[in-house]
């Protein structure tokens, strides 16, 4: 993916910075609709490039008051959109379900993410991923840490305890779909990546926390599966230990791991300095006969994404790494069809 692309499409999805506000009241219905109609028509005419439709108030709507929302693009001019934003969950699903049959709204989702304290590459990859996204629709994009600088089996359990602290610190934000990122803290604690997104989630259900939720590991099977690999090249970061994990861990899942590299190392930060440009030449090293698909990074942390494509289309094999495994799963999470160009056939299907 050329850097000038990357940026068009960041530019493109990016929420204007002086949009035009309304407010929605808290009962839409027959009576109500026509003054919401009637203050979208008067956004338009500023011309601003975004119109927000603020939904936090809003507990009730009517088949109407539905009409009035989905149809609300109709009354903007050419080059403005749409954004309804801060909807309540019960409100979300209604309107998900009209835009399936009507006429196609821009809905912001926010999106959480439960990071390790020290990785600096996830909060990077992933939203260029998910703004790359085709579509109308926008995301922002909302952190909690969980304290670690080493990637070791002696954190593994540590970071998985701390994720339900921060599931309840992004429930206050009101995420749509939360991801808890960290690999090494499931694949060290016993491979269980639905146990594991079954408690972020019971801990953010106890404070109202609706979001589903997904794990990069488990987000690594189910890119793998989606198509149709059984038998897998890895480029790993990982010291032995961890990368003889990572091996049992896609075994148990029905993936053979049969080429591998691993880069030996512990350090986060030092992970996080690995030039993406020289996984090239490590993929290059690995004897791909018989391999279905090529996991490119294991890793959140360890840079990839200017080079997926570009490894993919010179091996002529699916290339996954973690971090576009994720947004695959956190686009599927909120409803979406995975639709990024550039970053390998895994989210181009």
């Amino acid at each position: 993916m050329s850097r000038a692309s990357t940026q068009d499409r960041r530019d493109r999805y990016l929420p204007a910075a002086d949009p035009a506000v309304v407010y929605v009241p808290a009962t839409l219905d027959a009576a109500s609709s026509p003054a919401v109609r009637q203050a979208i028509e008067d956004a338009a005419t500023t011309g601003t490039p975004l119109v927000v439709v603020d939904l936090q108030r809003l507990n009730f709507v009517d088949l109407p008051g539905l009409a009035a929302l989905t149809g609300a693009r109709r009354r903007l001019n050419p080059g403005q959109h749409l954004m309804l934003s801060h909807p309540s969950p019960r409100i979300r699903r209604l309107l998900r379900l009209s835009a399936a049959v009507g006429d196609p709204i821009t809905r912001n989702h926010r999106v959480g993410l439960i990071v390790p304290s020290s990785n600096t590459t996830v909060e990077t990859e992933i939203p260029a991923l998910l703004r790359a996204q085709e579509g109308t629709d926008t995301f922002t994009f909302h952190s909690s840490r969980m304290r670690t600088a080493q990637l070791s089996l002696a954190n593994a359990l540590t970071l998985a305890a701390m994720s339900e602290r921060c599931a309840l610190e992004l429930t206050d934000a009101q995420c749509d779909a939360l991801a808890f990122t960290c690999l090494v803290a499931v694949i060290g604690s016993g491979g269980d990546y639905l146990g594991v997104q079954r408690r972020v989630a019971a801990a953010a259900a106890a404070h109202a926390g609706l979001a589903p939720v997904v794990s990069t590991a488990g987000a690594l099977i189910a890119a793998l599966r989606a198509l149709g690999a059984q038998k897998a090249a890895v480029i790993s970061p990982y010291v032995e230990p961890l990368a003889h994990l990572l091996n049992r861990f896609l075994l148990e899942n029905g993936i053979e791991v049969v080429g591998q590299i691993n880069l030996g190392l512990a350090d986060s930060h030092a992970i996080a300095e690995v030039d993406p440009h020289s996984l090239v030449a490590q993929a290059r090293r690995l004897d791909l006969t018989g391999v279905d698909a090529l996991v490119l990074s294991a890793c959140v942390q360890m840079p990839s994404l200017p080079v997926v494509q570009s490894v993919e289309d010179e091996l002529g094999l699916p290339v996954v790494t973690a971090t576009t495994a994720t947004a695959r799963a956190i686009l599927l999470a909120l409803g979406l069809r995975p639709q990024v160009a550039g970053a390998g056939q895994l989210l181009h299907r």
